[in-house]
């Protein structure tokens, strides 16, 4: 499962449609590599509406649903999809997203355990390193004056399962590895503090060779076994 960053082509460019910029065509990269890979469109970019519109559409169906909700959803009914494929090993899917992508697999992985090893790239780990606060994420509750949640806490249900969080001092830099030191006490509650790490590339809002070389490294050692 590959998810797109915020762009206005969306899929495409992860699937390789739009090639203006090789180094996000994520799913292009894992083919090569011999996977098989699914790049399905967030839902905020469906046409007749924007972001804001969109998840209004789908909060009159659902009205307790946050963006986050229907990203989550989304990725969950995409795995059904890739894993009733007949060249799909169902016990051996990973996703990775970069951005508004690596948002929608933080949150896929954490609630759907089908996700064997994830790879969250610059989509800002903690709640006040991006927009999560935004209508299409989680909304502006969590800017309430003591809410009690962040994303360790969230990580944690992805343990022992792979995490590889990539940093490039954007959204996401230094202050990233204190989310992934958080929560490696839960993957040695269950042997297995190496499933999960961080990379800094300290390249910026991209995916270097640095980041995809880690990345596949990563895949490979989990769902190639």
């Amino acid at each position: 499962m590959v998810f797109h960053q915020t762009i206005e082509t969306q899929a495409q460019q992860a699937a390789g449609i739009d090639a203006s910029n090789p180094e996000l065509m994520h799913g292009v990269q894992l083919v090569r590599r011999g996977y098989v890979v699914l790049c399905p469109r967030c839902f905020i970019f469906d046409e007749g509406a924007d972001h804001a519109g969109n998840v209004a559409i789908v909060q009159r169906r659902h009205p307790d649903w946050t963006g986050m909700t229907r990203m989550t959803w989304d990725g969950i009914r995409a795995v059904d999809f890739l894993e009733s494929l007949p060249n799909v090993d169902p016990a051996r899917i990973g996703g990775l997203g970069h951005s508004l992508g690596a948002k929608g697999v933080l949150y896929a992985a954490a609630f759907d355990e089908r996700y064997r090893a994830v790879v969250f790239s610059e989509g800002g780990i903690g709640l006040g390193f991006s927009n999560w606060e935004a209508l299409w994420y989680l909304g502006k509750n969590i800017r309430a004056p003591g809410f009690p949640l962040e994303h360790h806490q969230l990580m944690a249900l992805i343990a022992p399962r792979g995490f590889l969080l990539l940093a490039g001092e954007t959204v996401d830099g230094a202050g990233s590895g204190a989310f992934v030191e958080a929560v490696r006490p839960v993957y040695a509650l269950y042997g297995a503090p190496q499933n999960v790490a961080w990379l800094n590339h300290a390249a910026g809002h991209r995916y270097p060779p640095a980041a995809q070389e880690r990345a596949e490294a990563f895949f490979d050692a989990h769902l190639k076994k």
